[in-house]
């Protein structure tokens, strides 16, 4: 007589949370952070297609923002960008920290092999932490011609770390699961921090529906901030990957 009730329980459960994750993932969603900055007015549009790659592609797109400074309360961040080349090759991740007047401090490096398809980098716990309130840059280089360095092709986008406040922490934690904790980071603006939980649920080298929601959302606000040339033609670039996944 027992074992009737608490089956029927687990089966509630099970519902209740498949259902939840359904929500999570429907609702999953960016706001912009209000009097978000622009990046510096003499900061490089980051996208160069030179002699050694496909003048008509660009390689690698960061899944961030182009026209607006990204914000993450982690002080060792993590940036997710994609590949659309099926070739492997030689590439390199690296950190600026943006000082004034077009100067910038490298303050972290290291290099990768490409992989089509998402990719991923969290800066490593035994690094020196970020700075709140400083901005930054991410730069993600591809070597078309691994002999010839100036042949690469680059994509940037910039960050800056900013404070958690007590209500966004709480919140987090008593989020129920990453889908969650994606809508509470896309909720306060945290760019970086949603895509790091959202390619938490997702195959390797996919996006997956959380990250693909906010990608879209990501669309829909960069063409209302955009700039012609490069920035047009990486929007198209990510309504094409978009296709993809």
């Amino acid at each position: 007589m027992l074992k009737k009730p608490f089956t029927f329980t687990i089966f509630i459960k099970t519902f209740l949370c498949f259902n939840l994750f359904n929500i999570s993932t429907a609702q999953a969603a960016y706001t912009p952070p209000p009097n978000q900055k622009k990046p510096p007015s003499n900061a490089s549009s980051g996208s160069a297609a030179t002699r050694g790659c496909d003048e008509n592609s660009i390689l690698s797109t960061i899944l961030a923002s182009r026209n607006r400074v990204g914000q993450t309360i982690s002080n060792h961040p993590t940036f997710v960008w994609f590949i659309d080349d099926n070739q492997t090759r030689q590439m390199e991740f690296i950190v600026y920290e943006y000082i004034q007047d077009n100067q910038y401090k490298k303050v972290y490096q290291t290099t990768k092999t490409t992989t089509s398809g998402i990719m991923s980098f969290t800066l490593p716990n035994e690094e020196n932490p970020l700075k709140t309130n400083k901005i930054y840059v991410s730069q993600v280089n591809i070597f078309c011609e691994p002999n010839s360095p100036s042949t690469a092709l680059s994509d940037l986008v910039y960050f800056e770390i900013v404070n958690a406040s007590p209500t966004l922490r709480n919140q987090l934690a008593n989020a129920y699961n990453s889908l969650e904790k994606v809508n509470i980071y896309g909720e306060y603006g945290l760019w970086f921090d949603a895509m790091k939980e959202a390619i938490k649920l997702s195959p390797s080298g996919k996006l997956g529906e959380a990250g693909v929601t906010l990608v879209r959302e990501l669309i829909t606000y960069e063409k209302t901030t955009i700039n012609q040339g490069a920035d047009s033609l990486r929007i198209d670039r990510l309504e094409q990957f978009l296709l993809n996944n």
